[in-house]
């Protein structure tokens, strides 16, 4: 997963590294958050304690919306996976995929393929519906 990633980066990292600069002291805390809103606020007090430099994470919309108020006060860039962008800012960076920036891409791909009608299915959640107006909007600019 995302662990195995991070980790591969820095191995990477240390690797490709010009023989005549020193490594960069980085250290990985993965601290698991269950899913839940609970854990997200445990791992953040155990990451808190150990004074980390930036905080990547965590994974849902749900978990990083409880535990912003808790890094207000921080001076601690925490860079979240969200696709919701009203959950950044004051310090939390946004990594993920932006719906309207998806939505004029697939608007401009099927105006150049001449496509005429579009049939979207999305879910019905938040990402679901920060897509589905942009699209629409994409599409009639698009005239499909």
């Amino acid at each position: 997963g995302l662990l195995d990633a991070a980790t591969l980066a820095l191995y990477d990292m240390q690797r490709n590294r010009p023989l005549d600069r020193t490594p960069p002291s980085i250290r990985l805390l993965p601290k698991d958050t269950q899913g839940t809103a609970e854990g997200a606020r445990e791992a953040l007090r155990a990451l808190l304690e150990a004074k980390p430099a930036a905080i990547l994470g965590p994974l849902f919309s749900a978990e990083l919306e409880t535990i912003l108020p808790d890094l207000r006060d921080e001076p601690i860039p925490l860079i979240a996976f969200t696709n919701n962008p009203t959950l950044t800012g004051r310090g939390a960076y946004q990594f993920g995929f932006f719906p309207g920036e998806q939505a004029e891409r697939l608007a401009a791909y099927a105006a150049k393929q001449r496509v005429k009608n579009v049939t979207s299915i999305v879910n019905a959640d938040a990402y679901g519906r920060q897509l589905l107006d942009p699209l629409s909007r994409a599409l009639r600019t698009q005239n499909i």
